[in-house]
């Protein structure tokens, strides 16, 4: 009787799995399973400095990270600069994978950390040409786990559930600038992104003798440009365009459904193997930087996110996604403090900054208010930075919120 209902069961999870995509998909909104964590708007490389200039990421803070964003301020660097980054991401979530889409619900949001590499690379400078390469960790698709279970009156396990996502997206960029006048510089980078994601869900019923696993996985890779131009128009006002091209994301995607009764000595599996493509969109732009006075300075981005391009095909199955090009705003002040430190020569900056950044979602629309703040200390040939973002979403009722903490270490030579 109970493997009777067991397989019936199983074949329940084939017909949902194998049946055609329905009309009427629900839309998770915000995290989506291939949503980065945090916002949607990460196709932008940060340092700490910029970061904490309200994601102003268009202007060299001294580091070679701008490689990732605007390559053409890489001829404003030292002859030689090395820098490295790290990160962590932090983020409250609602909608989910199985929670709060089905019959699985949680009273109130649940968070989730990311610590990773953000990236490192190294800039050097010959003449008028400058080159770069540099690694990025672009983004994170993990989710928290979830583990249930549920007991009888006896206190033994007749139900558990068991998820895990984890997922993130790697990008080697090399770069070339050119500097055409004491005032005016192009850039070029190709950019090389991989990554992976794995989803599992497990369920079981230890007293029927009986699990279900759902596993399905992709293992991605694209290719990009990015680019910007640099110009200076008087000592007292920096101006700069950026952008990134449109991409698709080709992955190798993998499913297995497994029913196992190990008490019947029973195991199915049922897997599959079929290409998935994510299409990023493009983005432009623009930024300005103003020297009103001397070791003071205010910074504006504005960038441009194509998200009317975005399409997901996963399985060769088309996934809705009705998402509206969008703008993020950005503005930042930095301010430099010059002393002394160990008798010599030190610049202590501090930053603070604004950051408008409207998630592409039509419904619910959404949109994170940035909050950004950081500080670091330029001694020698040495230059640290701390910055960090603190974002809160309005608009989809969840009340979410999203925390980022940058530290950034750069070498430089002459």
């Amino acid at each position: 009787m109970l493997k009777s209902a067991a397989i019936k069961l199983l074949l329940f999870c084939l017909g949902m799995a194998l049946a055609p995509p329905a009309r009427a998909q629900m839309i998770m909104g915000q995290y989506e399973d291939e949503a980065p964590l945090g916002s949607w708007n990460q196709g932008i490389a940060y340092s700490a400095a910029s970061l904490s200039l309200g994601g102003s990421g268009l202007f060299a803070v001294g580091d070679s990270l701008i490689a990732l964003s605007n390559p053409s301020q890489l001829v404003f660097l030292p002859r030689l600069t090395i820098s490295l980054n790290t990160s962590i991401t932090s983020a409250s979530l609602r909608r989910f994978g199985i929670l709060n889409t089905g019959p699985i619900s949680s009273r109130g949001n649940l968070s989730h950390r990311v610590i990773s590499p953000a990236g490192g690379g190294a800039a050097y400078q010959t003449g008028p040409w400058a080159f770069a390469v540099h690694f990025s960790r672009e983004e994170s698709t993990s989710r928290p786990p979830l583990d249930i279970t549920e007991r009888d009156a006896s206190d033994q396990i007749r139900y558990s559930l068991r998820f895990r996502q984890v997922g993130h997206g790697d990008t080697v960029n090399l770069a070339a600038a050119h500097k055409i006048s004491a005032g005016l510089s192009i850039g070029m980078g190709v950019n090389i992104t991989w990554g992976a994601f794995d989803k599992t869900l497990e369920e079981s019923l230890p007293l029927e003798g009986y699990a279900i696993t759902d596993i399905k996985s992709h293992r991605y890779q694209g290719l990009y440009l990015n680019g910007g131009i640099s110009w200076i128009p008087s000592p007292t006002l920096d101006l700069a365009f950026g952008f990134r091209t449109a991409y698709t994301r080709k992955a190798d995607s993998r499913s297995l459904l497994r029913y196992s009764a190990p008490s019947a000595g029973t195991r199915i599996d049922i897997e599959s193997s079929d290409p998935s493509h994510f299409s990023k969109p493009s983005i432009l732009r623009i930024g300005a930087r103003v020297h009103p006075v001397h070791d003071i300075s205010f910074t504006a981005d504005l960038s441009f996110h194509r998200w009317s391009q975005y399409r997901v095909e996963v399985f060769q199955t088309p996934r809705i996604r009705d998402f509206d090009d969008i703008l993020v705003a950005g503005i930042g002040c930095e301010t430099r403090l010059k002393t002394a430190l160990f008798r010599s020569p030190a610049v202590f900056p501090a930053r603070i900054g604004i950051q408008w950044d409207p998630q592409p979602i039509r419904d619910p629309r959404s949109r994170y208010l940035n909050v950004t703040a950081g500080f670091g200390v330029s001694w020698k040939w040495l230059q640290l930075d701390l910055g960090g973002r603190l974002g809160f979403e309005r608009g989809s009722e969840d009340k979410l919120s999203s925390q980022q903490v940058f530290l950034s270490l750069t070498f430089k030579s002459d």
